[in-house]
């Protein structure tokens, strides 16, 4: 495991090795790595599962983990067979590593605020009130890309009181009255149930890439995959967990 691959560990990487629930030990399968952004979770595990019963040959395990960081494990030289991206920037820094990228998916950017919105916060502008406590995630996620094309677009420049590189605690913040809103993704904002409110806003979505990493030996068990995330099925379970048709003129 080399030094990148360590950093992922250490800084909170979820890995998610998929399996048949069966207490007999599976058969030999030709395995496919996948490094996946973060708030891909949901949607690409229920994916994998799906993936596997329609071709028992193969397991998938990901590896999920901030873009940024999953770019750097790769240059330093890790070897995933796909690598998913929240954003267009981090797919584009791997030109060299990947094939032609797909963009499969984008996600809204939102604002949350406490249940019932008593700020009365309609637009990314009234996030820049005097006194108002706000909540972003960090600039290097396919979030913070998100929210830097919509405060450029619409000439708003938020002073947040913290920037979170996990998206729950920033929906925590809010939850708990630290917070009167925060900025995060709808993936993010829909796994936070009825602890917050929420809205999007317009025009302001990250589109999601997804490329085969050069070199692999699995090359076309990994197309496989990629045909099954970007085909009906997939398409299905991402808009399932919220979502919606890729835009790639958008920020990401």
């Amino acid at each position: 495991m080399n030094r990148r691959v360590r950093h992922l560990f250490a800084v909170g990487a979820a890995t998610v090795l998929l399996t048949t629930g069966c207490d007999a030990p599976p058969p030999p399968t030709t395995p496919i790595t996948v490094y996946a952004a973060s708030s891909l979770i949901g949607s690409f595990t229920a994916i994998g599962k799906e993936f596997q019963m329609q071709n028992p040959g193969y397991s998938v395990e990901f590896i999920f983990a901030d873009s940024a960081d999953l770019v750097g494990a790769i240059t330093d030289g890790a070897t995933p067979d796909v690598f998913a991206s929240g954003d267009r920037a981090d797919v584009t820094a791997l030109a060299e590593a990947g094939t032609a990228p797909v963009p499969f998916a984008a996600n809204d950017l939102v604002i949350a605020t406490a249940v019932g919105n008593p700020r009365n916060i309609t637009t990314l502008a009234d996030l820049a009130r005097p006194g108002l406590r706000v909540a972003v995630c960090t600039e290097r996620s396919a979030c913070g890309t998100a929210l830097d094309a919509a405060e450029a677009r619409d000439k708003v420049r938020l002073q947040p009181r913290s920037a979170d590189d996990t998206p729950g605690n920033v929906l925590k913040a809010v939850a708990s009255g630290q917070m009167d809103a925060g900025v995060v993704l709808r993936t993010h904002a829909l796994g936070a149930g009825d602890g917050v409110s929420w809205f999007a806003v317009p025009g302001a979505a990250v589109t999601s890439w997804v490329t085969v990493i050069k070199g692999t030996d699995r090359a076309h068990e990994a197309a496989q995959f990629v045909a099954a995330l970007t085909g009906e099925g997939g398409r299905k379970i991402l808009a399932a967990n919220g979502f919606v048709s890729p835009v790639t003129r958008a920020a990401g």
